[in-house]
C-alpha cells in the first residue's frame, strides 16, 4: 500500500495509475521490464536453442535483446486497456520464484524504470 503522502501532488489520471501499478504487483518484489536472463519463458521464446548457461552469457554480452512490439490486449500492470507497443516484464513472488509478464506499456516501462509518470492529456 503506498502511503498517502507519497500520492500528494499528483493528478487524478497519475494517482489512478500508481495504485494500480501497486494493486498489480502487490506481493511481488524487484519488478522490471525486458527480458529476464533466469527467466525460462524468456529463453524459450528468444532462444530455445541455448542452454540456461547460455542464454544467461548471450544476455549478458548484449547479444539477445528484445523489440517492444504491438497488441491490442492491454498492460498486465497499469491495467490499461489500450492497444500499443508493449515490453516483457517480470518478478519475483513470495517464494522467490520468476514471475514472466507478457505486456508491459511504455507508460509502466518508464515509472519503473526512472519513477516518471504519464502526463495528463
Amino acid at each position: 500500500m503506498i502511503p498517502e503522502a507519497q500520492l500528494a501532488g499528483l493528478t487524478p489520471k497519475q494517482r489512478k495509475f500508481v495504485l494500480a501499478i501497486d494493486a498489480n504487483t502487490e506481493g511481488l518484489e524487484a519488478v522490471s521490464t525486458g527480458i529476464c536472463p533466469g527467466c525460462e519463458t524468456c529463453r524459450k521464446e528468444y532462444a530455445a536453442d541455448l542452454s540456461a548457461e547460455e542464454f544467461h552469457e548471450a544476455w549478458h554480452n548484449g547479444q539477445i535483446c528484445a523489440e517492444p512490439f504491438f497488441s491490442w490486449r492491454g498492460c498486465d500492470i497499469c491495467g490499461s486497456h489500450l492497444g500499443g507497443s508493449f515490453e516483457p516484464w517480470h518478478a519475483v513472488d513470495a517464494n522467490g520464484e520468476i514471475i514472466h509478464g507478457e505486456r508491459a506499456c511504455v507508460d509502466c516501462v518508464c515509472y519503473l524504470a526512472n519513477g516518471d509518470l504519464p502526463e495528463d492529456d
